[in-house]
């Protein structure tokens, strides 16, 4: 069907613009029409919006949206012109300017819509390119204004401010005269060349003269001749870069009294860098230089103590310890610490577990109360050894009483009291030796007078009356149990004392150490054990390097006091154990038991428990047992209860002999 020739130029036209022509049908919901400039300015096809009519508006920018939808609805049936933004497919936003009119039939019906889409972009930026444009000229001409406004107002408060200065100025001219008037430092102004121009009241008061004796006379004349060189340099020194300085100098009084000053000079300059005038502000520090020098003979001192000293502050840490505000070097020897270790700190860096809490506490006391105290105790130095101290501390008062701080003059006393100690280990030596030696006297006169009261009555028996043969040899069997008893006592007390002086001699050999029990075991039961049941068992085999005649002084006493401290008729055990490195000898009785205040003293010479009541003994056997056991390199332990029996148990190394490279040694 060829189309009329009328809707051939409509479409030639429609499709060679550069605008959007678009004709939608009356509800708005459909395009009947759309040029083919749609595909370049949304950058979506034709097919897309004739096959989808909403994507056109799915394709205006979300913020705008809204917005042409609400103004799309106002503007039913009427004509409309909208602007808005699409966002292109590639993100590319681009400014549109949509126009429609509404078409009617004959019969005033809607026919539908017409409009065209403008892409107005270019027209868009550049009229916000003018509206930024515009704005800044507004701004920058308000900025000028303001500026402007601002200036003249800085001006007039320059005015004011520069007229109110000049005022103060004037006064304080005046004000600064009568401050140096009355300032009790003294000033002077004078030129380069010496000649003083001005001077303050002060400064006459000091040298005793009025301002017109002193103007025009020459700052050199007060300085000794032999400091006029020294003071000439401090002048040259000056210039534009370091125009004040500060020096200490002589200067001579009417009657050639010399006094120290101290002034701070100032020069002044021109513009040309020329010296012009000087002003000088000084003090008499004479007074000052005494004490400075009083000062540095003391630090000096204390410095170079021999004694430590050590100042803390008055105020106690934690109300405990005050802090270390000074040391001296002899601290520094004394604990090893430096100077700057422990400033800071508080001496209890210098305590230890040996240090007497009393002795603290003492000080403590005394440091709140702002006392004087002296009390001796155990420092340690950096390295934690320890050191006896003589600590004497005196609070630091100023003129109204006040504490600032204390001071601490310790002396090193360990020397001393290592003296004490040994003088005190000397005399508890002699108390021992003393107390010793009364027990071994009264215990041996005891066990003498037995035996020897037995011998004297079986031989007076013998020379006074007669005696049958049976008789005769009953009297002779207690006088040689008699001796014997006594020849054991002499020798105990023999072997006690070739060990103190470490004459006991150690002559290990091979020992079958079952055999030697069981020998031992028969011996005693024939002799002291008659009367007791002593059951030997034995675990293990082996044999021991050991000394023979020790070890059967070791359990011969062991087996004769578990006898003797028993009641007839009782059991004694003993067990050996063998091991492959030690033997355990283990003598159990039922005897009458050791009380425990009595075991720490069961080794000494002469010590017997508080309980054997009228049974015979020197308290000399369980010396001897270990005596013994330490040439064996061996241990004993005990275990004991009142009236239930005693438990020795003996460790002895199996071959201890082998580790010793003499066979005959000292104890």
């Amino acid at each position: 069907m060829t189309l009329p020739e009328s809707d051939v130029k409509f479409r030639q036209l429609a499709e060679n613009i550069g605008e959007v022509f678009w004709i939608s049908n009356p509800e708005g919901n459909e395009l009947l029409y759309v040029s083919p400039a749609y595909e370049k300015i949304w950058g979506r096809t034709c097919d897309s919006v004739y096959a989808d009519p909403k994507s056109c508006l799915d394709a205006i920018h979300p913020e705008d949206r809204e917005q042409v939808i609400a103004q799309l609805a106002q503007n039913a049936k009427t004509e409309f012109n909208i602007e808005y933004r699409i966002v292109q497919p590639d993100g590319t936003i681009r400014w549109i300017l949509t126009m429609g009119t509404p078409q009617y039939l004959p019969d005033s019906s809607l026919a539908g819509y017409i409009g065209s889409c403008v892409d107005i972009t270019q027209r868009k930026q550049t009229e916000i390119a003018l509206t930024e444009l515009n704005l800044e000229l507004e701004s920058r001409v308000e900025e000028r204004t303001a500026f402007l406004a601002a200036t003249v107002e800085s001006l007039q408060q320059e005015i004011v401010r520069r007229q109110e200065v000049e005022k103060q100025l004037r006064k304080n001219q005046a004000l600064y005269q009568g401050i140096v008037d009355d300032q009790t430092g003294l000033i002077c102004r004078f030129l380069p060349d010496g000649t003083v121009t001005f001077v303050n009241q002060a400064y006459c008061r000091y040298f005793g003269k009025q301002p017109n004796e002193l103007l025009g006379y020459k700052f050199s004349s007060l300085i000794p001749a032999k400091d006029a060189p020294f003071l000439g340099d401090l002048l040259a020194a000056l210039s534009v870069e370091h125009p004040v300085l500060t020096a200490e100098y002589r200067v001579t009084l009417e009657g050639g009294q010399v006094r120290w000053h101290q002034w701070t000079t100032r020069a002044f300059y021109d513009e040309q860098g020329d010296c012009i005038k000087l002003q000088a502000v000084g003090q008499d520090i004479t007074e000052r230089q005494q004490a400075e020098e009083r000062l540095r003979l003391l630090e000096s001192a204390v410095t170079n103590a021999n004694d430590v000293i050590v100042i803390t502050q008055a105020e106690l840490i934690d109300n405990f310890s005050p802090r270390i505000v000074y040391v001296n070097k002899a601290f520094e020897r004394m604990t090893g610490y430096l100077c700057e270790e422990v400033i800071g700190k508080t001496p209890r860096i210098l305590q230890g577990p040996k240090t007497d809490r009393t002795q603290l506490d003492k000080i403590r006391t005394a440091l709140l109360r702002r006392e004087p105290v002296r009390v001796e105790l155990i420092n340690y130095n950096k390295n934690r050894s320890e050191y006896w101290i003589e600590l004497n501390i005196v609070p630091i008062t100023n003129e109204q009483g006040y504490c600032s701080h204390f001071v601490a003059i310790q002396r090193d006393i360990t020397e001393r009291k290592l003296a004490e100690a040994e003088v005190l280990h000397a005399l508890e030596k002699e108390r021992e030796l003393n107390e010793l030696k009364s027990r071994f006297i009264s215990i041996t006169s005891h066990e003498f007078r037995t035996p020897l009261t037995t011998i004297l009555s079986s031989a007076d028996l013998l020379e006074k009356f007669p005696c049958t043969e049976v008789e005769r040899r009953e009297l002779f069997n207690q006088i040689q149990t008699a001796v014997t008893y006594m020849v054991r006592l002499l020798e105990d007390v023999l072997f006690i004392s070739c060990s103190e002086a470490g004459k006991l001699e150690f002559k290990p050999t091979s020992l079958d150490l079952v055999k030697f029990c069981r020998a031992l075991v028969t011996e005693i039961a024939i002799g002291v054990g008659k009367h007791h049941n002593i059951v030997f068992t034995c675990h293990g085999e082996g044999s021991g390097i050991m000394d023979e005649k020790l070890l059967r002084i070791i359990l011969s006493n062991l087996l004769s006091n578990a006898i003797k401290y028993s009641f007839q008729g009782s059991t004694v055990q003993f067990q050996l154990t063998c091991c492959q490195d030690k033997a355990v000898f283990q003598i159990q009785d039922q005897g009458i038991g050791i009380p425990a205040g009595d075991k720490q003293r069961l080794f000494e010479s002469f010590h017997r428990g508080s309980n054997v009541g009228t049974i015979s003994g020197t308290g000399l056997g369980l010396t001897i047992v270990k005596k013994c056991l330490d040439l064996h390199g061996g241990a004993i332990a005990i275990e004991s209860e009142i009236n239930r029996g005693t438990t020795f148990t003996v460790t002895l190394p199996m071959n201890y002999g082998q580790f010793n490279t003499e066979n005959n040694f000292s104890d």
